[in-house]
């Protein structure tokens, strides 16, 4: 998801340096949900490198899955977890009321969430007679090492 806004975005790309030949500002951008799928086919979980216990991917996103399977969204901002809380608000505005969905339905919205809002962001708020930029989304799988 994307924490960053007008502000931070304008401040970013003013500190990029200018081409001396075309006089453009050049970008990479980065967004993408992530999810595990396991050596036997179970979604959410992996082993990492240096790490015994098994891990989970996204850990944030099987959280809210959690919370609407039980019933209990935490709706509040929380200041202590500001990032989740502003997931899980991202992602209620565009889930159906009552839907519960899975961890790999909903890490499928997250990449949707993602590309548009990047995509609003980027070409409301960049002059591409200024700027060139090159957008990269998708779900990035973690899958068994071997």
């Amino acid at each position: 998801f994307i924490t960053i806004g007008k502000t931070g975005l304008g401040a970013a790309t003013a500190h990029a340096p200018i081409d001396a030949v075309d006089g453009k500002r050049r970008f990479v951008f980065v967004a993408m949900p992530h999810i595990a799928i396991s050596r036997k086919g179970e979604v959410g979980k992996c082993k990492r490198e240096g790490i015994e216990a098994i891990s989970n991917a996204c850990g944030a996103l099987d959280a809210i899955v959690g919370e609407l399977k039980s019933g209990n969204v935490k709706i509040q901002l929380n200041m202590e977890d500001v990032e989740q809380s502003l997931v899980r608000q991202r992602i209620l505005a565009d889930l159906p009321y009552g839907d519960k969905p899975t961890l790999d339905e909903i890490t499928k919205l997250a990449s949707d969430i993602i590309t548009n809002d990047v995509d609003k962001l980027l070409t409301e708020n960049l002059d591409i007679n200024v700027y060139d930029y090159v957008v990269l989304t998708g779900i990035q799988i973690h899958g068994p090492e071997d």
